[in-house]
């Protein structure tokens, strides 16, 4: 087992985006929270030791994983919300930080092809 130089952030939604997808394109059955939460989106960023240094990195890169979260739903931009700010970004997800990531795989990471 190799510890490797990145920390791990969990994405998980919250209430916001839940109505969002639910009133985007209805579905017959309207999602649970519980539901849209499941195992979350787990993204690895550079190494970081604290809140305070991952509060900085999320700040750079929260745009690329707003729109990333919202296209996984919805691919029609047009009904994506306006206003993506950070702060609307921390009020529509919960972010779990770790910054202890071990590989445990014996083969190098690699990009997915397209």
């Amino acid at each position: 087992m190799q510890m490797i130089n990145r920390a791990v952030v969990i994405v998980r939604p919250k209430q916001p985006l839940l109505d969002w997808v639910n009133a985007t394109d209805p579905p017959e059955e309207p999602f649970t929270l519980d539901q849209i939460r499941g195992e979350g989106t787990a993204l690895l960023v550079p190494e970081v030791d604290d809140e305070r240094a991952l509060e900085r990195v999320l700040r750079r890169k929260f745009p690329r994983i707003f729109e990333q979260e919202l296209e996984g739903w919805c691919n029609d931009e047009d009904t994506w919300p306006v206003d993506r700010s950070y702060k609307v970004f921390r009020e529509w997800f919960d972010v779990e930080f770790h910054s202890m990531v071990f590989d445990l795989a014996d083969d190098r990471i690699a990009p997915e092809k397209s």
